[in-house]
């Protein structure tokens, strides 16, 4: 791959999701896609899931969900992948189902944790269910609520 490339999902390629759809399964999304968003027919949705909570991209704030850029410098070889080393878009990136999902408190994992928790509960159990869970840490920016810090 060359560096800087976009890593999308070609939108002729079937997915696992269609697949399980196809077979009866409800599917579910919960965390990161990043294999493409720059077209509407390139999102979960679109891609077979009949349910998406999460992030399109690659890298954001656990906690404000904005999008990540990039983290460290030049001269460390951008390696600092610590929160204060970590530059951010003035973007937001965080969905229920396309819509926004405004959260800029609570850590992205116990987010995601709940949503997928809460989904299977939901759930009929009479009815398959495919749940891809797809957590975004570890990932730069590294950062974390103070009690995990302090296990």
């Amino acid at each position: 791959m060359i560096p800087g490339e976009r890593r999308n999902l070609p939108v002729g390629m079937a997915t696992m999701p269609e697949f399980f759809k196809q077979a009866g399964y409800t599917t579910m999304l919960i965390g990161k896609w990043h294999l493409g968003q720059e077209f509407l027919n390139m999102t979960p949705r679109h891609r077979g899931y009949d349910y998406f909570f999460g992030l399109l991209g690659g890298a954001l704030d656990h906690f404000s969900k904005d999008i990540g850029v990039g983290c460290g410098t030049e001269e460390n070889d951008f390696h600092e992948v610590f929160a204060d080393n970590c530059r951010f878009f003035n973007a937001y990136d965080l969905q229920e189902n396309g819509v926004p999902y405004f959260d800029q408190n609570t850590f992205i994992i116990d987010l995601l944790a709940q949503k997928a928790v809460a989904q299977i509960s939901a759930h009929d159990p009479s009815k398959s269910l495919l749940l891809s869970f797809h957590p975004n840490v570890p990932h730069a920016p590294v950062k974390a609520p103070q009690p995990y810090v302090d296990l």
